[in-house]
């Protein structure tokens, strides 16, 4: 089987979850951020299929958290370019290394399990082409499997799934939508955190969850 290198870009700990913010202090927000990553690293490393993981990233922590779990820590551009310029370089050294496909994971999917990560990959097309995950909202892009690593240009951000699928109509290039709610829930949001918070999955994310008290049974509207 061909390999596959995973591609995960990773804002500096601290300047993410921003719109958690009045309900989540900036420490919380650091520790549940921290956790995010650990549990998709943890899944990525776990997944069959997946070869080499790099952690893209500005933030010294965050690539020796990387590091810690198996991954491979790239400094992300200075200044930092946003986060296509962060996954591009993640692609550029997946492909020059020698790998068939890249998956691009968001760093903030808590609830990433190996079975939907090789799930997401046994659906690619065989030859060139892509898979995606969309975010619950149905217009971000969470996951995206290219075969090979430079088959679409990484165009994540606000409305990214439409722009992803009109360059893969663009190019003539096959590319197949998943449904995985595991992997379509990302954190940006409190109503995200309810949702995360009713699963009964067990990770890292939740564990940090429980103990600022957000598994309360009514989640509070005051900063924690």
């Amino acid at each position: 089987m061909s390999r596959v290198d995973a591609v995960v870009p990773v804002k500096p700990l601290g300047r993410a979850l921003g719109r958690l913010a009045p309900w989540l202090a900036a420490p919380a927000r650091r520790e549940l951020q921290a956790a995010m990553v650990r549990d998709v690293l943890g899944a990525l490393a776990r997944a069959g299929g997946v070869g080499r993981t790099w952690v893209v990233s500005g933030d010294p922590t965050v690539r020796g958290l990387g590091l810690g779990l198996g991954a491979v820590p790239l400094d992300d551009l200075d200044p930092p370019a946003g986060i296509n310029a962060a996954v591009a370089r993640g692609l550029d050294a997946a492909a020059r290394d020698g790998a068939a496909a890249a998956l691009v994971v968001m760093g903030d999917l808590p609830l990433a399990v190996p079975g939907e990560v090789e799930r997401l990959i046994a659906a690619a097309p065989a030859g060139a082409g892509a898979a995606l995950v969309s975010s619950r909202d149905g217009t971000g892009t969470n996951a995206l499997l290219l075969r090979g690593p430079h088959a679409l240009e990484p165009a994540f951000g606000e409305g990214s799934l439409a722009r992803h699928l009109a360059q893969a109509r663009e190019r003539a290039l096959p590319l197949v939508r998943v449904e995985s709610p595991a992997l379509a829930l990302d954190i940006d949001t409190m109503g995200d955190l309810e949702v995360l918070a009713l699963t009964h999955v067990e990770c890292e994310s939740r564990q940090v969850l429980a103990r600022l008290g957000v598994l309360e049974p009514a989640l509070p509207g005051r900063p924690r």
